[in-house]
């Protein structure tokens, strides 16, 4: 470090995948919320690297973990030797050991900013380098009640504020107040900002800094991350590796110009179907409890689809499924609309409950499913296939292979699939009716593996079948059926 009067020091995360930004990858995703924070800690980087040129002011770089050097140098652009590992303890060990690390380098003021806040003015920066002089510390607080930027002048250097305290709460800043009050050390309390932690600060962000060209990598993150998006197909999977790329390519091919995003959800925690997923698809890949039902609300959370299509990795759409469920579901022209049009979903709108839209006979048309055909040429399965789809038609009781697919708004409503071991489908479409609500089953055909079928015996599959439906009519508990039908995943659960 060269002997400047003022140090920055930033404080980042290594930008890993599930590692940052995790409050607001429930909303966006994280692949989104990981790519977001590239975005703005690079445009953050540079904007403070700028400022500390115009302050003759050194920047150094505060990472963690401490195995992430290389990893931020690449992502920052930065020199090695403004590169420092945060070390161990809380965030307070962690601030406490920047300022005296800087300190013990030559330096005479530093102000500490956290990556959070890319989009802090240059007058509150500027005021923040001016207050360090003037009076030796100063602080800038955020609406979540915790702080962006700490400074002291190192004869004004309070350990105290950084000891013993509960991180993370809305109380930190006021907390932090009055241990400044309780040493009689003056300190500058500079105008409120805001860290980006959830959708609504993704918002905030968003109108005040569309035409900054300073942050530009993450206003087109953040384009992309808004851009709406026609239907989202959401496929829980569980050692599907050899299978995913295949599915992948059909969506790819079906599609055509509709814009749609998968996610697929892997039953296994440590991720063993999502190493297989291509870069060159517009696919998102999480993990989450095993259970079909577990892993497709999982996958509904991040969707930003307003039509949300469940699909078995081992099932294949119908050539025109993309099409025919948006025309289903899509209403007909408003005349209102064209001169009132609604405004392209974000991911802030996220929680509102959109209207249902009427299918104009009364009641509400809320989502659908296909006609089933299984992959076999044995004349007692295409039967089975046959049987299965009357039974779909007549009871209105689609199995999930049918590739069920729902008004994001309607799932909301319902609290998407019951959290239950097996017939999570069943229970949802009886959902869907207890509401008054009507799906209707489309003629094309999904094609189905046999694979089920051929493991466990035609007629045991089948009899099986039919039997864990009565008995879940009859009301036998979800747990006891996932006994019967397997007594391993009974175990594990």
């Amino acid at each position: 470090m060269s002997h400047l009067e003022l140090t920055i020091a930033l404080f980042v995360k290594v930008p890993e995948l599930g590692q940052v930004k995790s409050r607001l990858a429930k909303t966006i995703g994280a692949d989104f919320a990981t790519e977001f924070y590239r975005s703005m800690g690079r445009d953050w980087f540079d904007r403070l690297t700028e400022f500390a040129d115009s302050q003759q002011a050194d920047i150094r770089v505060f990472y963690a973990p401490d195995s992430g050097r290389s990893l931020v140098r690449d992502w920052l652009g930065c020199d090695d030797q403004q590169l420092v590992a945060q070390g161990d303890g809380d965030l307070g060990d962690r601030m406490a050991r920047a300022f005296t690390t800087c300190f013990g380098e030559g330096s005479d003021r530093i102000l500490l900013v956290g990556s959070d806040s890319p989009d802090l003015p240059d007058a509150i920066l500027t005021q923040a380098a001016a207050a360090l002089i003037e009076t030796g510390a100063v602080i800038c607080p955020t609406d979540d009640g915790g702080y962006c930027l700490v400074g002291f002048r190192l004869d004004r250097l309070l350990p105290s504020i950084f000891q013993d305290m509960v991180w993370s709460t809305e109380t930190v800043f006021a907390e932090t107040i009055a241990r400044f009050q309780s040493a009689n050390q003056p300190v500058i309390i500079l105008p409120h900002w805001y860290d980006i932690d959830h959708a609504q600060d993704l918002d905030r962000f968003w109108q005040l800094n569309q035409q900054n060209l300073a942050l530009k990598r993450s206003i087109a993150t953040l384009e992309k991350i808004r851009q709406p998006i026609a239907l989202s197909v959401i496929m829980p999977v569980l050692n599907e590796g050899e299978r995913i790329q295949k599915t992948l390519d059909h969506l790819a091919k079906i599609a055509g110009q509709i814009p749609y995003e998968v996610i697929v959800v892997d039953g296994d925690r440590a991720g063993s179907t999502l190493q297989y997923l291509p870069s060159d698809r517009p696919v998102r890949g999480i993990t989450a409890a095993r259970g079909r039902g577990l892993q497709m609300n999982a996958g509904a959370a991040i969707a930003r689809g307003e039509i949300l299509l469940f699909l078995h990795a081992d099932t294949q759409l119908p050539t025109m499924a993309f099409q025919s469920i948006i025309q289903l579901l899509n209403p007909a022209p408003n005349p209102d609309r064209t001169q009132h049009p609604d405004p392209a979903p974000n991911p802030g709108s996220k929680g509102l409950k959109p209207l249902v839209p009427n299918d104009g006979a009364g009641d509400q048309l809320v989502g659908g499913a296909f006609d089933l055909a299984i992959a076999s040429s044995r004349w007692i399965l295409q039967m089975i296939a046959r049987v299965a789809s009357v039974r779909s038609r007549l009871t209105r009781l689609p199995y999930g292979d049918q590739a069920i697919f729902i008004r994001r708004s309607a799932f909301l409503e319902l609290g998407g699939y019951p959290e239950i071991p097996i017939m999570e489908d069943v229970a949802l479409m009886r959902s869907i009716q207890r509401q008054g609500w009507r799906i209707r089953i489309l003629p094309d055909r999904v094609l189905t593996s046999a694979r089920r079928w051929e493991r466990e015996g035609i007629w045991r599959c089948t009899l099986r079948n039919w039997t864990m439906l009565l008995a879940y009519f009859a009301g036998v508990s979800p747990w006891t059926l996932l006994a019967w039908y397997s007594p391993e995943r009974s175990k594990a659960s």
